[in-house]
């Protein structure tokens, strides 16, 4: 090839390749074109879907800031032990100073000092309250606010312990609750009775209703392991049987222990059987640590209630609590074997109760696994079922009472 014709070829190749980037370029600007088309329909959509939403939001809220808020009995209880809370919180001096003592704030005082609306700003399902108060109890463990409610003949705050009672119609025979005359009390007897409380994780029964208004409650199920009530040495047995006074036993240790620190969980953690806050519902109460004859006749606890140990936050059952439970006739005396029958105590395994037996300084009355009652050594094994006495006062929630739907309390 001349070079007039490598010239010619080289000018070819030139033009084809200018051309080539002519079109690169071409494709470049379409693509950015494109792309800019791309990112503006991208943004047109986000825009409208942002108004859309607006739109959406204000139709929502904008119908609850014109309509009322309907209000329910609780929030406005609830509304009113806040707004106590914040009232004692800046008049600490005037809060009670000893357990069992109380203090009350009207709902005027809460008003006038601007810690709560007046009750005609907040409508329950169109009516208004007309007054209210609240009591402050001191407790072991703190302060219990309990709020009153007047709102006539709608609705008026009432106590667990009244709503119970209320809602269980008094019996004289059959399953259920009775009234006892002459202490006052109200008692569940029978086998089939509504009287489950839930607190916390764990279930208990409610025994009786005292005539202060407090209720006696037992864990419905047992609780730890299975231990000997006492194992110290008796002279009189001249062995380690134990001996039969609670006061000084291994097992008051352990139910003080349940209620101070709990119990160890599947993955060796201390779990409380009572929470700080249902603690506060308690009260301290008087365990009748008496010893029974196993040939008695009397189940009011007179027997029990001769030796007496003061200001306890957790206790057992005593012997003739236990039998009381039953309602059949043939259930005599604290050892007759028809006290199992009929009787929601009874639950298939063995427990220890509070009482010892009056024949001897070691043995303790426990209820079998049939449910019967018998006495054995205290360096015997049977499993712990705690009591504890619950304030009346506090409110309730919601539940049945059924053991799929316990009592709950606020």
């Amino acid at each position: 090839m001349n070079d007039q014709e490598k010239k010619v070829v080289k000018e070819i190749d030139e033009d084809e390749i200018n051309r080539e980037v002519e079109d690169i370029n071409e494709e470049i600007v379409d693509d950015t074109n494109t792309n800019k088309d791309f990112i503006k329909k991208i943004l047109k959509f986000l825009v409208i879907f942002i108004i859309v939403m607006v739109v959406f939001m204000l139709i929502l809220i904008i119908p609850s800031l014109l309509i009322p808020r309907t209000y329910k009995y609780s929030d406005i209880e609830d509304m009113l032990i806040n707004a106590t809370k914040k009232y004692y919180s800046d008049h600490s001096d005037l809060l009670p100073v000893d357990v069992g003592s109380t203090s009350q704030v009207d709902y005027a005082t809460l008003v006038d000092e601007d810690y709560f609306k007046t009750l005609d700003e907040y409508e329950i399902d169109g009516k208004i309250c007309n007054n209210a108060y609240i009591t402050v109890e001191k407790t072991y463990t703190g302060y219990m606010y309990i709020p009153f409610l007047d709102c006539g003949a709608d609705y008026s705050t009432t106590s667990f312990s009244n709503m119970v009672t209320n809602s269980n119609q008094v019996v004289t025979n059959g399953d259920g609750l009775y009234y006892e005359l002459k202490s006052g009390n109200y008692i569940f007897r029978g086998e089939n009775v509504n009287n489950y409380v839930k607190m916390g994780d764990y279930l208990w029964r409610i025994v009786k209703i005292t005539s202060q208004g407090n209720l006696l409650l037992i864990s419905a199920d047992k609780i730890g392991y299975s231990t000997s009530w006492d194992d110290r040495f008796n002279s009189d047995k001249n062995y380690s049987s134990g001996y039969n006074d609670y006061s000084k036993s291994r097992i008051k240790e352990k139910v003080v222990d349940f209620y101070n620190n709990g119990i160890k969980s599947a993955r060796n953690k201390m779990k409380p059987i009572i929470t700080s806050k249902y603690k506060t519902y308690l009260v301290p109460f008087t365990l009748c640590v008496g010893r029974k004859d196993s040939n008695s006749e009397i189940k009011n606890n007179s027997d029990e209630c001769k030796v007496r140990l003061d200001n306890q936050m957790i206790g057992l059952i005593t012997v003739s609590d236990y039998v009381t439970a039953s309602i059949d006739p043939g259930c005599k005396t604290i050892t007759s074997k028809e006290c199992q029958n009929y009787n929601y105590l009874a639950v298939g395994y063995e427990f220890w109760t509070l009482t010892g037996a009056a024949s001897d300084s070691y043995s303790v009355y426990f209820s079998q696994r049939n449910g019967n009652i018998e006495a054995k050594s205290a360096a015997s094994y049977a499993n712990i079922r705690p009591t504890i006495l619950l304030n009346g006062k506090v409110l309730y929630k919601s539940g049945k009472g059924t053991e799929k739907n316990p009592y709950k309390i606020r």
